[in-house]
């Protein structure tokens, strides 16, 4: 099967229980190395006048800050069945995941888009598992389990890890909370991208 578009999901996850929030925010204090990776992943393009088109879901759409909603290099469509389609500073709203990739890959704008992230939340993660366009995962895995009440789902049985040179796997210690973690590339098995 050829991908037209890179769909690559994105998120920190416990490495045990694999909890990824807590009512509404991540669910280990803030490690400033996890959010500098993911902030020049989603908002760095290798083609400088693309950009790359976000997906994610309400509750993390409410948690941006207005400067990530306004980014000049991001496309950001969320997925909600309560949110206004006019709701300020977001390019699209969309009933479904299906939907929201449609927006983005065959909108007014999809000549501009160089990468779709799908960034949360749970629901859209267990869908892009079993979605074949989405066929990366780069995952921030977090040594240490912390109370959750959202989760990733189980992906590893349908990928193999690869080795980005761009990206530092190796284990990291934050040097503020003493928390470990490692940043990871997972593509899925027998998925042929352009």
């Amino acid at each position: 099967m050829l991908v037209e578009f890179n769909i690559k999901s994105v998120a920190a996850i416990c490495d045990g229980h694999r909890g990824i929030g807590k009512d509404g925010g991540l669910p280990w204090p803030f490690l400033k190395p996890d959010y500098e990776f993911y902030t020049n992943l989603i908002e760095s393009t290798k083609d400088p006048k693309k950009k790359n088109g976000i997906i994610t879901g309400r509750v993390g759409w409410e948690t941006l800050s207005l400067e990530k909603k306004t980014h000049p290099k991001m496309l950001q469509v969320v997925i909600s069945k309560s949110m206004s389609q006019d709701a300020p500073y977001c390019w699209g709203v969309a009933h479904n995941f299906d939907e929201a990739v449609r927006m983005l890959t065959t909108g007014p704008c999809k000549g501009e888009i160089e990468t779709i992230y799908v960034l949360g939340g749970q629901l859209n993660y267990e869908i892009a598992v079993s979605d074949q366009r989405c066929t990366t995962f780069i995952i921030t895995r977090i040594f240490q389990d912390f109370d959750s009440d959202t989760f990733f789902p189980k992906f590893e049985h349908l990928c193999h890890r690869v080795r980005d040179p761009s990206i530092d796997d190796t284990i990291q210690v934050d040097e503020k909370t003493g928390i470990k973690f490692r940043f990871e590339v997972w593509e899925k098995n027998n998925v042929e991208t352009s």
